[in-house]
C-alpha cells in the first residue's frame, strides 16, 4: 500500500528561514538582521512590529529586528506554554536581539554592552560615535529605517567594530 506523501506548501513551510548563525562582530551582527528584516518582510509567516520580539496571536508572528534575527536563524522558539517567547532562545542568541533592539533605537553604548564589551572598548567606540545615533522610527519609514541601520553598520566596521 503507497503511503501517500503530505504537500507542504511554501507559506506553511516552517524552521528558520536561513539558519544561518548570528554573527558575533557588532557591524556583521546588525547587517544580517536588517537582511533578516527583509526576509520577513517578503514572508507570509512573519510580520514586522518593533514592540515585539517575537509575538503570535492568531495571525502572522510578530518580531522586532532582533525577532528577525532570531526567527531567521533559529525559527521560532516557544516557552513551556507553547507560546513564542524571547526567553526560549539561547543565552547569546537572546543577548544579540536585546543588542538589536537597543540599536534600532539609536542606543551604541547600550547594545555593545548587551554583547558583552568592556567598559573600555565601549568608550573606545563611543569616543568616535558617540552613544547614542539618531534613527527614524521603522513605522515612520521602513526603508529610511534600514538605511539608518545599515549607516550605522558601517560606521561600527570603520571602527574596527
Amino acid at each position: 500500500m503507497a503511503t501517500k506523501k503530505k504537500v507542504v506548501k511554501k507559506t506553511q513551510r516552517r524552521g528558520p528561514i536561513h539558519g544561518r548563525k548570528l554573527p558575533d562582530v557588532p557591524s556583521k551582527l546588525l547587517n544580517a538582521a536588517v537582511d533578516d528584516l527583509e526576509a520577513v518582510e517578503r514572508s507570509k509567516r512573519f510580520a514586522v512590529n518593533m514592540a515585539n520580539f517575537v509575538y503570535e496571536a492568531g495571525g502572522p508572528c510578530e518580531v522586532c529586528l532582533g525577532g528577525a534575527a532570531l526567527v531567521c536563524s533559529l525559527d521560532v522558539k516557544r516557552d513551556v506554554y507553547g507560546k513564542p517567547s524571547l526567553y526560549a532562545y539561547p543565552d547569546s542568541a537572546r543577548q544579540k536581539a536585546i543588542a538589536l533592539d537597543y540599536f534600532r533605537q539609536g542606543e551604541i553604548e547600550s547594545a555593545l554592552g548587551e554583547l558583552g564589551y568592556s567598559e573600555d572598548d565601549i568608550d573606545s567606540v563611543t569616543e568616535k560615535l558617540g552613544c547614542h545615533f539618531d534613527v527614524c522610527y521603522y513605522d515612520t519609514n521602513p526603508t529610511l529605517f534600514k538605511a539608518q541601520m545599515r549607516s550605522l553598520a558601517r560606521q561600527l566596521k570603520a571602527v574596527g567594530h
